[in-house]
């Protein structure tokens, strides 16, 4: 038909399918195929009387494909960023336990008076210990909880790091996850 006249008085005959009798038509005419042996690229084509239709229905399908592909990537990095918010918090209170922790070791031996290679614990210079006693567990504990805080601080500039490559969508491929996934307690 090449203008409205032509049709204007002819009658129209409709024929309505049911959803899942089209569905299952379509269904049965897409084939796909692997372009190559190892190739994560697909054809798809199907089989139709009417050439537009089945352009109209490949470019839908692909479209849905493309946005199902964006929704799971969306879900994964907000689920990954969730993560990371979660592992920093920890990161963050464990951080601040060994600070606690730090400063209460420091309170609790602030009479430790270390002068000319001898220790004393009180102002009666009665001594109490020697160069190599209390005062080497004095020095390994601070130098133990100097340490964690330490890790516990390089553990959180590594999941910010990770976070806001994910934010900015770049390639994760070479980060180290060791560093993410060690989990303190």
């Amino acid at each position: 038909f090449n203008n409205i006249s032509e049709i204007k008085d002819k009658p129209f005959k409709f024929h309505f399918n049911k959803r899942s009798n089209l569905v299952n038509s379509f269904k049965n005419r897409v084939e796909t195929e692997t372009v190559g042996e190892e190739s994560t690229v697909l054809s798809v084509s199907i089989k139709s009387p009417v050439k537009e239709r089945a352009e109209d229905f490949i470019n839908a399908l692909m479209q849905v494909y493309i946005d199902n592909e964006l929704n799971q990537k969306s879900r994964k990095a907000s689920n990954t960023i969730e993560f990371i918010d979660g592992q920093i918090n920890s990161m963050s209170k464990s951080l601040a336990r060994a600070e606690d922790s730090l400063q209460q070791f420091q309170v609790k031996n602030a009479e430790l008076n270390i002068s000319g290679g001898s220790l004393s614990t009180g102002s009666d210079g009665s001594g109490g210990g020697s160069p190599g006693g209390s005062q080497g567990n004095f020095f390994g504990k601070m130098t133990q909880i100097q340490s964690e805080l330490e890790k516990i601080k390089l553990q959180i500039k590594s999941l910010n790091h990770l976070k806001s490559k994910i934010e900015k969508d770049q390639d994760l491929n070479n980060y180290a996850p060791s560093l993410v996934t060690e989990n303190q307690s």
